[in-house]
């Protein structure tokens, strides 16, 4: 063989086998990948695609791991897309004019901050709203509750409590984590379902607008992401359930208000003044200013609109003065909803904190030694059992939180 073809001849000629090989794997690769995600009976609005549609198709494998997240928008190109998007097919989808189509028209809006068919992220949004839509169109998706964890970082203390909370209701939740990028580490990946649900997140400090920043995050994401996600529920790495998810759900899910407490005293004019006299007028007047629990449940009209507002956000965000107390994230939300719709909520929030036995400026954290199930009855009685969550816990309360799910998940 060597004398008629000769070395480099012979030497391809017997690698061959081996290429072929290698050809036949990546053909089945690709014949079960399509038929796996490219598949017609994934695309909901198969007519209304095109071939340069096959990126976005692929990203639903990326999506898998919260790929659409991740997405390195600035926070205003984050909350017009939102807006534009959540409003474009919300209205559209209350005329019946939601259908192929419209994956076109919404990426020919390029004048939105830069967006265009090449941003890969923003077309996993939209490709995942039309899909989401066909759902809600045919009767089978139902309101979603979006769960969005504020963290400091990225730790989840109580993933593990969690993961149980929505075993089994995947259809029914979900979830966005923002963690300040500055602490994140995930060297400890045994977190579940949280693991690629972490949002483009930015630096946190408590007392300071950075905390309203991030909460306006998750709502857009949440809004941006999923457009079943009816009602958005802020918490901390630090809060737990206190029911099951089924309660939680009936209980959120059949109000037309937002939770949110909402307290007007005496004593905040000088977190009124925190920026300085008259600093926030016209805009907010003190007769106007309200505090409430920065932990809340909003129905998304509300949420659309602290992330569309820039009147208020303008005032809030501006810098407090170093000699006197702040605390805006105690302050924006409850004094926005009080102002724009003040029938809009309940008056009382569904997370409970011990102020009673403050630490400082943070609420009573429990302790391990506290954790049994007469806790968890009492803590449920607050405020006419209205709570369904509950915060804080130390990190070492988890062992004794996951003895007791028989009477924390009991229906």
């Amino acid at each position: 063989m060597a004398a008629c073809f000769g070395p480099l001849t012979e030497s391809v000629i017997m690698r061959i086998p081996r290429l072929l090989l290698i050809c036949v794997v990546l053909l089945l690769s690709a014949i079960l990948f399509s038929w796996q995600f490219i598949s017609p009976t994934n695309w909901t609005f198969a007519s209304g695609f095109h071939p340069n549609h096959l990126p976005c198709l692929i990203n639903k494998v990326l999506s898998k791991r919260g790929a659409n997240l991740l997405h390195g928008w600035t926070d205003d190109e984050l909350f017009e897309r939102s807006i534009v998007v959540s409003t474009f097919f919300s209205r559209n989808l209350s005329a019946g004019e939601i259908n192929g189509s419209s994956f076109d028209e919404i990426l020919a809006l390029d004048n939105v901050s830069g967006a265009n068919s090449r941003d890969s992220a923003l077309v996993q949004n939209v490709q995942g709203y039309i899909d989401c839509l066909e759902r809600t169109v045919s009767g089978e998706g139902k309101p979603k509750i979006a769960f969005l964890f504020l963290t400091r970082d990225s730790k989840l203390p109580f993933a593990p409590l969690w993961n149980l909370f929505f075993k089994g209701k995947e259809n029914l939740y979900s979830i966005y984590v923002h963690s300040d990028p500055s602490l994140f580490n995930l060297q400890n990946r045994n977190i579940g379902i949280f693991w690629g649900r972490f949002i483009s997140s930015g630096q946190t400090q408590h007392g300071t607008a950075s905390l309203i920043q991030a909460a306006r995050r998750l709502l857009a994401n949440a809004l941006l992401d999923d457009p079943l996600n009816e009602y958005f529920a802020l918490l901390s790495e630090h809060c737990i359930p206190l029911h099951s998810f089924k309660y939680i759900y009936d209980k959120i899910t059949a109000s037309s208000q937002s939770f949110q407490d909402i307290g007007d005293w005496p004593y905040l004019l000088g977190r009124y003044d925190a920026r300085g006299k008259d600093v926030m007028l016209p805009e907010v007047p003190f007769s106007e200013f309200r505090m409430g629990s920065q932990f809340f449940v909003l129905i998304k009209k509300h949420a659309l609109m602290f992330v569309e507002d820039q009147k208020y956000w303008n005032k809030f965000k501006l810098p407090c003065l170093p000699e006197g107390p702040c605390y805006p994230e105690e302050h924006y939300f409850p004094t926005l909803l009080h102002i724009e719709d003040p029938k809009g909520f309940t008056g009382y929030s569904l997370t409970y904190m011990n102020w009673d036995e403050a630490q400082g400026p943070h609420p009573k954290s429990y302790k391990k030694e506290e954790i049994n199930q007469a806790l968890i009855v009492y803590l449920r009685s607050k405020n006419n059992g209205r709570f369904v969550f509950a915060r804080k816990f130390d990190d070492d309360c988890l062992p004794k939180l996951l003895n007791l799910t028989g009477i924390i998940f009991q229906e």
